[in-house]
């Protein structure tokens, strides 16, 4: 059968960038899937790498378009000419008695460390299902051989696309005004994170439980997780959006403020300087006044001192004296 997607599409578009036949486009309200183009992963996955993803489970198989697994392969091998198909992986040799929707059941010793996916809680009750060890080994394949059939990641919230993963880019901090530092220092004792160090709180939807993701996994097209019930959520451009321009705006208005703060401390330095200039000035000139008015003192009284054996004043003939 090949996969359709139901009217219940939330046009997340987490699905498009896992279908390796690039089957799976936007029409006007939902995402379709080219039935021309869907080979239902055989010879990439041993399950539908689509319906893994979907965070309504609405990739689901089309019971009014069956197909057999020589068909979807052959389909395969015509879009795919440059890779070699040889003992390929296909839901049609593993868990045939499950749906084809159902994600791949792997045997997992302990959950990641990063988001869970949601198919990991049913697979881990699954676990006796498991494919025999016999079934697990396969011939050496050639290179392409085995790059097709390189089973997909599990859906996790880490991003998928090395495009996902480009730098993100940040606006590099000023450099430190020329101000002599007071009491000790001369910046605030605060210091910022690096951006790419950022966690970023979620509030799942579903459970209300809260939990964090690093900034670099809100990539849009990327799917969260919730650790605790398994829900998933897709990054849109909107939120993707809204969250790398609140800490752009914050970083470039920290660094504004820095530099405000420095330039004014920097000019009320220099005033404070300047104003202590003009006192020690205006002190210095006022202690050489009264250098010189102690200097006529002093000369004053030595003139006036009437020492032994100076000469006496003569009074006027006439007058009194």
């Amino acid at each position: 059968m090949a996969t359709m997607i139901t009217a219940e599409c939330i046009s997340c578009g987490a699905c498009e960038p896992e279908c390796p036949n690039n089957a799976i486009s936007q029409a006007a309200d939902i995402y379709v899937i080219d039935p021309l183009l869907c080979t239902e992963c055989v010879g990439f996955h041993d399950y539908e790498a689509c319906a893994a993803v979907c965070p309504v489970d609405c990739c689901v198989t089309d019971p009014g378009n069956v197909e057999t697994e020589e068909a979807l392969i052959a389909r395969a091998r015509t879009l795919h000419k440059d890779v070699v198909f040889e003992n390929f992986e296909s839901r049609f040799r593993k868990g045939a008695d499950k749906p084809a929707a159902s994600a791949p059941s792997l045997a997992q010793t302990e959950p990641p460390a990063a988001s869970l996916s949601k198919t990991e809680a049913p697979a881990a009750s699954r676990t006796a299902e498991a494919t025999p060890p016999a079934a697990k080994s396969e011939p050496a394949q050639a290179p392409q051989a085995a790059a097709a059939r390189a089973p997909a990641a599990k859906p996790v919230s880490a991003p998928r696309t090395a495009e996902a993963r480009a730098p993100i880019p940040q606006t590099a901090p000023p450099a430190s005004a020329a101000v002599a530092p007071i009491n000790g220092r001369d910046v605030p004792a605060t210091k910022l994170p690096d951006m790419q160090d950022w966690k970023i709180p979620v509030h799942c939807f579903k459970c209300g439980q809260r939990y964090e993701e690093p900034l670099d996994h809100f990539m849009i097209g990327n799917v969260l997780w919730c650790p605790h019930c398994y829900k998933s959520m897709v990054v849109k451009d909107n939120l993707n959006f809204q969250i790398r321009t609140t800490l752009k705006d914050f970083y470039e208005k920290s660094e504004r403020e820095l530099a405000e703060f420095k330039a004014r401390r920097e000019a009320e330095l220099k005033q404070f300087v300047e104003r202590r200039e003009r006192e020690l000035k205006a002190f210095e000139i006022r202690q050489q006044q009264e250098l010189e008015t102690v200097k006529k003192e002093l000369e004053k009284i030595t003139q006036s001192y009437n020492a032994p054996g100076r000469p006496a004043k003569r009074g006027s003939l006439f007058g009194w004296g």
